[in-house]
């Protein structure tokens, strides 16, 4: 849904955007809102893994992932950081936009890794 004009009209979506998920972060960088990790869905493969036999099944669990949304035509990438990045999941962060930067702050990765 797009607001225009005080209504909320359907937008038109031809890209895999992030399913819901909580204690993520968001920021407006230009034209793009940048959504990073949060607990949801895990995405390396379209949110499915290997089931073992029984069919891919989907897991849940704290993301590392990066969705950028254009707001201009409602295209939406997908990002996953690099091993050599080593950027743990987070839920319960916060970020903020510095001249076009985005800067990730605290937040929670696990029981082995509590705040950041």
């Amino acid at each position: 849904m797009a607001a225009i004009l005080g209504a909320w009209q359907p937008a038109e979506l031809d890209s895999v955007f992030p399913v819901a998920r909580s204690g993520h972060s968001a920021v407006l960088i230009g034209d793009r809102m940048v959504v990073f990790g949060g607990h949801g869905q895990l995405i390396p493969q379209e949110g499915r893994y290997d089931g073992g036999g029984e069919g891919p099944t989907t897991k849940y669990g704290n993301t590392n992932d990066v969705c950028m949304i254009s707001l201009q035509n409602f295209k939406a990438e997908w990002l996953q950081p690099s091993m050599q990045m080593r950027i743990k999941n987070r839920v319960g962060h916060q970020a903020v936009n510095v001249e076009g930067d985005m800067y990730v702050f605290g937040g929670w990765a696990g029981k082995t890794d509590k705040y950041l």
